[in-house]
């Protein structure tokens, strides 16, 4: 029967997903920046996005300071520079989570809702502290 064909090709196993992709894909190993396949990327773990949404942020910078409402930022440094430009303990340190995968991959940030007017060059830097894997965003 049809209903009972369309059930059993639902619950296929992720290793048994055929790879459709174009040959031409931007996701095709052997293309620039050696990108995964869709099927591979479908087998990576996929974590929630970092939402930084409603914190009131005015500059990127202030990443560094906030922790997200959800998702798993990069473990922030244990001290951090003050005013004076003394070592200091940083204070979101000890709030910060440990994502429940080491391979869990966050490849999004919800910025919205803040005060930002730009994101400037240092958005890029600022990345690179805050995710694991900034390429994947």
């Amino acid at each position: 029967p049809p209903m009972l064909q369309a059930r059993s090709t639902f619950n296929m196993k992720r290793d048994s997903i055929p790879d459709v992709e174009s040959p031409h894909s931007p996701t095709r190993h052997g293309n620039a920046g050696g990108f995964k396949t869709t099927t591979d990327l479908m087998r990576d773990p996929i974590g929630p996005p970092l939402d930084y949404s409603f914190l009131e942020i005015r500059a990127i910078e202030e990443l560094r300071e906030v922790l997200p409402r959800t998702g798993y930022r990069k473990q922030p440094p244990e001290l951090v520079e003050d005013e004076q430009g003394q070592q200091a303990p940083n204070p979101i340190y000890a709030d910060w989570v440990k994502a429940p995968q080491e391979d869990l991959q966050t490849n999004a940030i919800k910025l919205g809702n803040n005060y930002l007017t730009a994101l400037p060059p240092v958005f890029n830097i600022i990345m690179r502290e805050v995710l694991e894997k900034p390429r994947n965003l």
